[in-house]
């Protein structure tokens, strides 16, 4: 059985385009998921410093609702980072396996994320300021569901901190295009207000069963999201409320000096517009996340 330093690589999880995801563990000690970066990549040494100043950085993050970083090393120079496992679904999966989020609970899911956001965006360096922290890849796929109700931020992969560039060497935008804030593709400095975007985008995504950017192919929604239209949730969902259609209009707003400034507020913005959702429990959660297995 293959080993990664002192981890039991147990079953692979996913082959992604930069990394191998396994199931880990050592000795008697709880399972982990471990990112083994592809050799092809671990060779580019400008690239191996990056991935493991970024991990780091996530590593920083110290929050329930946000994966935890529980180390970061190499062996024979391919670096890998080893994280805490959550039993559950990707709000990606869940979509497309077709499950109905009630109004509440997509809204605790929307809250419990801001919060762990939040904490991301107010992480504090080793020199004592502000690290800046973006994670500039919130979407379905990296939203977890726990079975045991609680909602978990992964994959720090491609965050950005202070001083790091909003492009890749090539000049490609990093990100899901489905997902990316109209500034990024314009130029601009993109901050928190980026990922608070990209949060609304599930959210309305949630409600509605849809996407937000429905187009065939990236060039349109290319299009779609450098200029986006404004969709009320409630054109395609009756029981969604008129306050949480604001809120979503916020957050959504094409310029970010309009939107919610920090992800605490726009928790609390989703709790005043939908009080239910404080009555949402992790058992009720947790079960959305069983649905349709």
């Amino acid at each position: 059985m293959r080993r990664i330093g002192d981890w039991r690589l147990v079953s692979r999880l996913h082959d992604g385009g930069m990394a191998q995801v396994w199931l880990a563990q050592r000795g008697d000690e709880p399972a982990v998921v471990l990112k083994l970066v592809h050799e092809r990549f671990a060779e580019d040494a400008k690239l191996r410093e990056m991935l493991e100043e970024e991990a780091r950085i996530a590593a920083k993050v110290t929050h329930p609702n946000v994966i935890r970083i529980l180390e970061v090393d190499e062996v024979d120079e391919i670096p890998y980072l080893v994280m805490e496992r959550c039993d559950g679904r990707t709000l990606a999966a869940l979509l497309t396996a077709s499950v109905t989020f009630p109004v509440p609970e997509a809204v605790a899911i929307a809250r419990d994320t801001a919060r762990g956001l939040h904490a991301a965006h107010e992480a504090i360096g080793a020199d004592g300021r502000p690290l800046e922290l973006v994670h500039r890849d919130v979407s379905p796929s990296n939203v977890m569901l726990g079975y045991d109700g609680v909602v978990k931020i992964i994959d720090f992969g491609i965050a950005w901190a202070r001083g790091r560039a909003i492009k890749t060497s090539a000049g490609t935008v990093k990100g899901k295009f489905r997902y990316i804030a109209p500034e990024a593709l314009t130029g601009q400095t993109v901050d928190r207000r980026f990922d608070l975007y990209a949060l609304g985008i599930v959210l309305w995504e949630l409600l509605t069963g849809r996407r937000y950017f429905d187009a065939k192919n990236e060039v349109d929604v290319l299009m779609m999201a450098r200029s986006p239209r404004w969709i009320p949730a409630r054109t395609l969902r009756a029981d969604v409320p008129e306050a949480l259609d604001a809120v979503l209009r916020r957050a959504l707003a094409a310029r970010a000096a309009d939107r919610y400034p920090t992800g605490a507020e726009l928790a609390d913005a989703l709790t005043a517009a939908v009080p239910e959702a404080t009555a949402v429990t992790p058992a009720a959660l947790g079960a959305l996340a069983a649905q349709n297995r």
